[in-house]
C-alpha cells in the first residue's frame, strides 16, 4: 500500500503538477485517492500498534519471561560509591 501511495505521489507532483494546477479532474481524483490511501494506512498502523501494545509477548500465545533479577549494587561499586540514603524532610 505504501508503494501505491508513493507511485501516486510521483504521478501527481513531479509529472502532472501542471495539470493539477489547471484544475484537471483526473489529477484531483488521483490526489484524492492517494490521500484516502494515506488515511487507510494510518488507521491500519494505529490498529497494529494497539494490538502489539495489548500483547507484550514476542509471539502470540506465549507468556513473556520475567526480567532477570540483578543485585542492588555489585561489590566493586560499593567500595567506590557511597550508599544512597534518602534525605529526611
Amino acid at each position: 500500500m505504501l508503494i501505491g501511495v508513493a507511485v501516486l505521489t510521483f504521478l501527481v507532483y513531479p509529472l502532472f503538477y501542471d495539470a493539477l494546477s489547471h484544475n484537471n479532474a483526473v489529477m484531483a481524483a488521483v490526489l484524492t485517492l492517494r490521500n484516502l490511501l494515506l488515511i487507510v494506512l494510518f488507521v491500519w498502523s494505529v490498529r497494529q500498534l494497539f494490538i502489539m501494545g495489548r500483547n507484550p509477548s514476542p509471539f502470540p500465545g506465549t507468556t513473556p519471561e520475567p526480567p532477570p533479577q540483578c543485585p542492588s549494587r555489585p561489590p566493586w561499586l560499593r567500595a567506590v560509591t557511597p550508599a544512597l540514603v534518602p534525605l529526611s524532610p
